[in-house]
């Protein structure tokens, strides 16, 4: 699977624009911040962050 810029984008703008979001990700262990790079088109808000953490903990 190709993981390019446009994948990327989402979640890097959202790292770069917004404090919290960026303290919440990197609090995070490798294996979450791997799979929210994985589904990075997915994230547009902390909101988003916080949901997916939840539900890879299940």
């Amino acid at each position: 699977m190709y993981y390019g810029k446009t994948e990327t984008n989402q979640l890097d703008n959202l790292l770069s624009r917004d404090s919290q979001a960026k303290d919440y990700f990197m609090a995070l262990g490798e294996a979450e911040q791997g799979m929210m790079r994985q589904r990075s088109n997915e994230i547009h808000s902390l909101d988003d962050m916080v949901t997916m953490a939840r539900q890879a903990s299940f």
